[in-house]
């Protein structure tokens, strides 16, 4: 589009000439008509590289990724540069396969760091920040820091193997079940790897969420060994029928209470014979 002007900018710093590159052409032109996807003028733009450029090729996507090394230019100094494209489905990919590998092998003689991402769920940021921040900022020699997402938070800390051992220690101490992961799966990643684990299934119960807890179960490989139900039960009528919870509950405690959560799970389980049942009757 318009606004992709990375390359030309880039290019025009380091007084590199863009080039058409054949294969990088190819590519798109194939990518489209197997989708039949009319082209045009503007899109051939994603094949021009600055010269000397390395691409990186995209496997979920047209625009190419570009390597330029350090210096590329003698006349224009320049660090090591990488153009990737936005999307995370094709940036992710690209990123693990080809500019990781390209990262290991210049950073080979500098000085081993290690980092550990802990992934802590229903905890709040300060919350966390109390129960270790202070501990954490004691060690020598540590980076500690932080990103929330709703429901989540990733707790990282960066340093040489010895001190990121002492601080995991310290958090895994202080936040204990609260982590979910040491890894990157997502939460609903590690809820489908344990029940598989313990052959044990699930099934969900949902109402002001529509359905969105039952698609991020279901957006994870093998859930269907594990995933038997979801309900989206939006009014009252439908948690009564489908799910055989009470009406007296629903007046008493109101349709977004504990009680009726608690009834729609058990009813959850009743009906399917899935060993746990989730049931969510708010947005948040």
């Amino acid at each position: 589009t318009s606004d992709d002007i990375t390359r030309e900018l880039v290019a025009g710093h380091l007084q590199l000439p863009l080039v058409e590159d054949a294969t990088v052409h190819e590519a798109i032109r194939s990518r489209l008509a197997a989708r039949r996807i009319p082209t045009t003028e503007r899109i051939w733009r994603q094949a021009l590289v600055p010269g000397g450029a390395k691409v990186l090729p995209n496997e979920n996507g047209t625009a190419p990724g570009l390597y330029l090394p350090a210096s590329i230019n003698p006349a224009v100094p320049s660090p090591h540069l990488f153009l990737l494209p936005g999307p995370p489905r094709e940036l992710q990919p690209m990123f693990s396969n080809f500019v990781a590998p390209i990262l290991r092998r210049i950073t080979g003689g500098l000085e081993k760091v290690a980092m550990r991402i802990f992934r802590v769920a229903n905890m709040g940021e300060s919350i966390i920040e109390k129960k270790i921040g202070g501990l954490i900022a004691a060690v020598p020699g540590i980076e500690l820091g932080y990103c929330a997402r709703p429901g989540e938070v990733d707790v990282r800390v960066i340093g040489s193997a010895e001190v990121v051992a002492e601080a995991e220690e310290i958090i895994r101490k202080k936040l204990g079940n609260a982590i979910f992961t040491a890894s990157d799966e997502t939460l609903a990643a590690v809820l489908v790897r344990l029940l598989s684990e313990r052959k044990q299934t699930l099934a969900l119960a949902e109402s002001c969420t529509g359905g969105f807890l039952a698609d991020q179960i279901t957006n994870v490989p093998g859930a269907s060994k594990v995933f038997v139900a979801g309900y989206v039960t939006y009014s009252n009528e439908e948690k009564i029928r489908a799910l055989g919870v009470s009406r007296e509950s629903i007046e008493r405690f109101g349709a977004v209470s504990e009680q009726v959560a608690t009834e729609m799970a058990e009813g959850l389980r009743t009906r399917t014979g899935a060993t746990h049942g989730i049931a969510r009757t708010r947005r948040r």
